[in-house]
C-alpha cells in the first residue's frame, strides 16, 4: 500500500470516529487550517517553517496558515476564543492547556489517540501529565526540553572532580559547588563560583521534586509545608549563604545573568534549559558538556516544553485536518526534523533516544545528548504548572526563595510565608 493511500485511509478513519459531520472535500479544493504559536520570526523559522512545509507536501489537500504572537499570548488567545475566531491548532503549555480545557474550548483527543494506537507513556513519558485530566486528553507534546546541568569540563578537570553522571546526587552537587568556588587572582574576593542558581522555578523546580516535595499536589492543595520542602530549602540556602553561588548583587552589578556568567567562564555550572546548547557550542573557548539535574531521593526533571491542541469551536472538517497536522508534528518524522535543527528539543522519547539525535554534533562539538532523553523520561509535572493560577503562584514562590537567599527571611520564615500566601492565592481559583 503506498504512503499517499494510507494517509487518505487514516484521514477518513479519523473523520468517521471523531469529527462526525465531516463532509467529503472537493477534489481540487484545499482545507485551510490556522496554527498559532508564541515567539518571533526566529521561533517560526527554527521550530515550525520546514516542518509545516513538509506536512503540506505530504498532505496536499491541507494548507496551514501560521500566526505568530510575540507577547501576551494567552490573553490574546483567550480573546479569540471569546470572539469565536480562535485558530484551529494552538500551541499550549500545561497552565494554559488546563485553563482552556476547563473552559470547554479545547477538543478532547482521547478518541483519535485511542484509534491511532498511540502509546502516550512510551512516546512522551511524564511530559503528558500537563495535558491530560480525568476528563480527557487535550494536547500532545511537540517541543520538549527540561532543566539540565551545564558544566565546565576544564574547571572540573583542574579541581580533580569527576564529571556529573546520570546518578549524581545533590550532595555531589553541593560538594562540587564548594570546591569549584575560588579566588583565582588572590585578591581576597571570589571570582569563580561553583554555580549560577537563583530563585527561578526552572532551576529550583526539579530539585524540589527530587527531594520528594511538591508545591501543588494532585488535589490542587498547597504542599510546601513538609519536611521534604524544608530539607530542600536548607540545602539550597546553604549553597548560597556559603558563597558557592553567584550572589544577586554580583549579577545586578555586572548587568548580566547566570547564563552569561557560565559563557564567560565565571562559574562552573548552571542549571537551566536546553536553549543554551546552540549558543554555547559556538564558543570555541568554552569546553563544556551537559548532565542531568542532581537527584536527592527521586529522579525528577522539570518540564519546559509545549504541546499542540485543537480548537473545539472549529468545524469538523478543520478538526480532522488539524488532527492530521498534530500527528505529523508530534510523530517521528516531524520530531526528527526538529531534532536535526536543534532550534528546540523534541518531545518524542523515541526520537530523543535515536542514534540520529544522540550521535549528532552541535556546531562541530560532541555533547552527551543522551542526557536530553533521560531527563525527558524523568519529567514530573507539579500542580503549580497546571492552572490559571500558575503565574501568580510561581511569582510568590520565587519571591519567598529570593527573600531567604538574600538573608531577609530564615528558612522557617520563608516557608511559613510561602505556605500562607500560596494558600491565599489558590483559593481564588477553586
Amino acid at each position: 500500500m503506498n504512503k499517499k493511500l494510507l494517509q487518505l485511509m487514516l484521514a477518513a478513519s479519523v473523520c468517521t470516529f471523531l469529527f462526525c459531520g465531516c463532509q467529503k472535500k472537493d477534489t481540487d479544493g484545499k482545507i485551510e487550517i490556522e496554527f498559532i504559536h508564541w515567539g518571533g520570526d526566529s521561533t517560526y523559522i527554527g521550530c515550525y517553517k520546514d516542518r509545516i512545509a513538509m506536512f503540506e507536501k505530504e498532505n496536499p489537500d491541507i494548507k496551514v496558515k501560521v500566526t505568530t504572537v510575540a507577547s501576551d499570548y494567552d490573553t490574546k488567545v483567550q480573546t479569540m476564543f471569546v470572539g469565536k475566531n480562535a485558530p484551529d491548532v494552538l500551541q499550549v503549555q500545561p497552565s494554559s492547556c488546563t485553563t482552556f480545557a476547563e473552559k470547554g474550548v479545547l477538543e478532547d483527543l482521547s478518541g483519535p489517540v485511542k484509534e491511532s494506537d498511540l502509546d502516550l507513556e512510551e512516546t512522551f513519558g511524564g511530559g503528558m501529565d500537563g495535558y491530560e485530566t480525568d476528563e480527557g486528553i487535550y494536547a500532545l507534546p511537540d517541543r520538549g526540553g527540561t532543566t539540565i546541568t551545564y558544566y565546565n569540563k576544564d574547571m572540573f578537570d583542574e579541581a580533580g572532580i569527576s564529571y556529573p553522571d546520570k546518578d549524581w546526587t545533590m550532595d555531589d552537587y553541593m560538594k562540587a559547588c564548594e570546591r569549584l568556588t575560588k579566588d583565582t587572582d588572590g585578591d581576597g574576593e571570589t571570582d569563580q563560583w561553583g554555580a549560577a542558581s537563583t530563585d527561578y522555578l526552572g532551576t529550583c523546580g526539579p530539585l524540589i521534586l527530587s527531594y520528594g516535595a511538591n508545591i501543588v499536589n494532585e488535589d490542587y492543595e498547597i504542599g510546601v509545608n513538609s519536611t521534604q520542602m524544608k530539607e530542600f530549602m536548607e540545602d539550597y540556602n546553604k549553597c548560597y549563604q556559603n558563597g558557592w553561588i553567584i550572589p544577586y548583587e554580583e549579577l545586578e552589578k555586572s548587568g548580566s545573568n547566570g547564563d552569561n556568567f557560565f559563557a564567560q567562564q565565571r562559574c562552573a555550572m548552571i542549571l537551566t534549559g536546553f536553549w543554551n546548547v546552540e549558543s554555547y557550542t559556538k564558543m570555541d573557548e568554552l569546553n563544556f558538556d551537559i548532565a542531568p539535574t542532581p537527584t536527592q531521593e527521586i529522579p525528577a526533571a522539570w518540564a519546559m516544553g509545549s504541546a499542540l491542541s485543537i480548537n473545539k469551536q472549529s468545524s469538523p472538517e478543520k478538526k480532522e485536518a488539524a488532527w492530521r497536522f498534530i500527528q505529523f508534528m508530534t510523530g517521528e518524522e516531524g520530531q526528527n526534523m526538529l531534532a536535526q535543527t536543534l532550534a528546540d528539543c523534541p518531545a518524542n522519547l523515541k526520537v530523543l533516544g535515536s542514534d540520529t539525535f544522540v550521535n549528532q554534533e552541535v556546531n562541530g562539538k560532541k555533547l552527551s545528548l543522551d542526557v536530553i532523553g533521560l531527563e525527558q523520561s524523568r519529567v514530573k509535572v507539579d500542580g503549580i504548572s497546571k492552572g490559571a493560577y500558575s503565574s501568580e503562584l510561581t511569582g510568590e514562590l520565587q519571591s519567598r526563595i529570593k527573600e531567604m537567599l538574600l538573608g531577609r527571611e530564615t528558612v522557617d520564615e520563608a516557608l511559613r510565608n510561602m505556605d500562607g500566601k500560596l494558600k491565599k492565592l489558590i483559593k481564588y481559583y477553586k
